[in-house]
């Protein structure tokens, strides 16, 4: 009796953790990207984000140097667009998981509703991000 409560308890808990740890993640970048959606009045979209097993498949899906970011915006005229990024446990490792993440979505918001260039998006983008 005491084993299947301790499997009980152990199984709540690794459920709770893993609940926890993406709704922590998810507050935090509602966090970033709420005062942009209020202030424009859109509404908080999701967005399909593929995770890189490393850094060579990232370049390879992305086609960009792994150098040059940790994230990226793919915008695809026939189906949906995507977010790549390199591995979740590097950018947290870095802590810069949830900004990235964040600066991807921007790219979503500024191409699909503003029609802004690349070049503008990423100064605006830079701009935001520096006040959190």
């Amino acid at each position: 009796m005491k084993k299947l409560l301790i499997v009980i308890f152990l199984i709540n808990f690794i459920i709770l953790s893993a609940y926890s740890i993406h709704y922590s993640n998810e507050f935090k970048i509602k966090k970033y990207l709420n005062p942009f959606l209020k202030k424009h009045n859109f509404n908080f979209e999701k967005i399909c984000i593929l995770e890189a097993d490393n850094l060579n498949e990232f370049t390879v899906i992305t086609k960009l140097p792994y150098s040059y970011t940790a994230g990226a915006y793919i915008q695809n005229k026939d189906e949906k667009d995507y977010i790549v990024i390199l591995p979740i446990y590097i950018l947290k490792k870095k802590g810069i998981f949830e900004k990235t993440i964040v600066h991807e979505m921007l790219h979503h918001y500024l191409t699909k509703y503003f029609k802004m260039p690349g070049p503008y998006q990423e100064q605006f983008i830079k701009n935001y991000l520096k006040k959190f």
